[in-house]
């Protein structure tokens, strides 16, 4: 399940070279892009952050969101997101509330 997060970036485009992202209010600074492409899903970044951990982010153009895909050392706050989805929906809270 991608996490939805929000990007820093730099150059005209949204999708040009993102520069930091935010995940439950912690920033990580990207030290530098190990790669990126694209697919007709959207821009993928594979980015190293300043303290050498790796993460793969997504830009979809026609919804204008950032998100955090699986794998690499972003698998963490996605099961992190997945659990709090599943603990509020065992809760009966309506969707629509946090990450669900």
């Amino acid at each position: 399940m991608p996490l939805p997060i929000y990007v820093e970036y730099s150059g005209h485009r949204t999708n040009q070279r993102p520069r930091s992202f935010t995940v439950d209010e912690q920033v990580f600074n990207i030290e530098a892009v190990l790669d990126q492409w694209y697919e007709s899903s959207g821009t993928y970044f594979k980015v190293q952050t300043t303290e050498r951990k790796v993460y793969l982010l997504r830009y979809d153009g026609e919804g204008d969101e950032w998100t955090l895909q699986s794998g690499f050392h972003g698998d963490e706050f996605i099961r992190a997101a997945e659990h709090r989805v599943h603990y509020r929906r065992a809760r009966g809270d309506p969707p629509g509330r946090g990450t669900d």
